[in-house]
């Protein structure tokens, strides 16, 4: 069954050990409200907590002239609206290229080629380990809040963190191995 909105507040309130559930996403209820205040900050918090491969899409990049802020680099390559977070630069060497604002700045009129994690707003896309890790983060935040002084909180941030944890496992797991480039310490250090 797909995850829901309800279904992943249902989970993170049970981690909280709250015994009220939800029946619909706009019940008026206190635990309802709650949720409903942060649900957006925390998807996007655990969205850009991981390289999600579920939520990894690629993008060329189409270059700007640069203006005198972006010196020495000559273009500017904004990323689009719907990212969250830039995972990778793919046809440029790290030394190529800077990260500032919400542009890639580089010496190439490219286009600049990356992979980036974009927002899933519908929980039904999710990776079911990605929904654990969010009713894990979505219970920490709001924990305190709806069970008061009785809420553990290193215990609902070590919950997240082996959630997280385990959700990044298995996705690293569903691709290829990616061979890692020598740093330039490697080939000062072993000639090659």
């Amino acid at each position: 069954m797909a995850a829901t909105y309800v279904s992943i507040a249902n989970l993170a309130a049970s981690k909280i050990g709250e015994d009220d559930q939800l029946q619909t996403p706009g019940d008026d209820t206190h635990l309802g409200r709650t949720v409903a205040a942060v649900w957006d900050a925390v998807r996007v918090a655990a969205l850009r907590d991981g390289g999600w491969n579920f939520a990894t899409r690629r993008r060329a990049l189409t270059a700007e002239v640069s203006s005198e802020e972006a010196y020495p680099f000559t273009y500017r390559h904004p990323l689009p609206a719907e990212c969250l977070k830039l995972r990778d630069v793919l046809n440029l060497d790290d030394s190529q290229w800077q990260f500032e604002g919400d542009a890639i700045l580089c010496d190439s009129i490219g286009p600049v080629y990356v992979r980036i994690i974009i927002d899933m707003p519908e929980p039904a896309t999710w990776d079911d380990l990605f929904v654990e890790a969010m009713a894990c983060k979505l219970a920490r935040t709001i924990g305190v809040r709806i069970a008061g002084s009785n809420y553990d909180t290193v215990k609902g941030e070590r919950e997240y963190l082996l959630a997280l944890r385990a959700a990044k496992g298995a996705d690293s797991k569903e691709g290829p191995n990616i061979e890692q480039a020598m740093s330039g310490w490697e080939t000062a250090r072993f000639g090659c």
